[in-house]
């Protein structure tokens, strides 16, 4: 049976909308990632993978990926539910089918915001939305779930933790007020099986909003296979964390090194209110 790490490629104009919920949801309980391509039948070929469409019905089935891509050329589509022949009290099962494709909506994680356009296209229409607007209403994720920030407490210390799960691995950002206006920032990563590699990693890099400042960790360790690092940040850094869009932790063997494990753009997103709220009760 296909592993937790598969991809279900789809290539479909469409279908039976309650059957395709079914589909997405049997793929989110595997936690299986998607895509839309057509095979090349190259075996040579060095992308197996291409272009390919998924329209009306095929549209929600990819939802129920738990990561989810559009390969360069591929094509999304969606349009209004309808009945393909006359239905008896079809607009009441319309009603009860666009509910459905709502929960199903929400449920996956999708922006409410979808269903504009889902509803935007007739019957012989198809909206295709952009690549931007996929991304903005959270259709395709590029392997990185939403981070969920929040406020928590433990041992006498208040800290506020943001964490996704991600292609490469869970990712954690911790911030930590021992005291006023005294900082700790912890961090977890998964080091994708190189936990020998990454603890020979010396340098260290604090990411806000793209900007890249020197860490110096009071504590490292590897536990329960993820490696925590633990750093001590200035107020500057910590005022600096609370004004930006993303934050992140890059660990490398050297600086100028092209290949780093960690996270470098961690989005606040949603958790900019819990963020501003910790830090103004810390003092920054």
């Amino acid at each position: 049976s296909p592993d937790q790490y598969s991809t279900v490629i789809f290539n479909s104009p469409g279908g039976n909308p309650i059957t395709a919920m079914k589909i997405g949801r049997m793929i989110r309980q595997n936690g299986f990632a998607v895509n839309v391509g057509r095979r090349d039948e190259n075996p040579n070929a060095a992308v197996k993978y291409s272009g390919g469409q998924c329209y009306s019905a095929c549209s929600l089935a990819y939802l129920g990926g738990r990561f989810r891509w559009m390969s360069g050329t591929a094509k999304y589509g969606v349009h209004r539910f309808w009945f393909s022949e006359p239905v008896r009290d079809s607009v009441d099962l319309a009603q009860i089918v666009s509910a459905a494709i709502s929960t199903y909506v929400h449920e996956m994680g999708i922006s409410p915001k979808f269903n504009e356009v889902f509803v935007s296209a007739g019957k012989s229409e198809m909206a295709e939305p952009s690549r931007e607007d996929l991304e903005r209403l959270r259709v395709t994720n590029n392997g990185f779930e939403r981070t969920t920030w929040t406020l928590e407490s433990q041992g006498g210390f208040n800290y506020i933790k943001g964490e996704r799960d991600t292609v490469y691995g869970i990712n954690k950002f911790i911030l930590a007020c021992p005291a006023q206006r005294s900082f700790l920032l912890h961090m977890i990563m998964d080091p994708q099986g190189r936990q020998e590699e990454v603890m020979r990693m010396r340098a260290h890099t604090l990411v806000i909003g793209g900007q890249n400042q020197t860490l110096k960790p009071v504590r490292r360790e590897i536990k329960n296979g993820w490696f925590n690092g633990s750093y001590e940040l200035t107020l500057a850094q910590a005022r600096a964390i609370g004004r930006a869009q993303t934050v992140g932790v890059m660990l490398q063997h050297a600086r100028e090194a092209p290949i780093f494990l960690g996270f470098n753009a961690m989005e606040i997103g949603d958790g900019a209110g819990r963020r501003r709220s910790f830090l103004q009760s810390c003092g920054a």
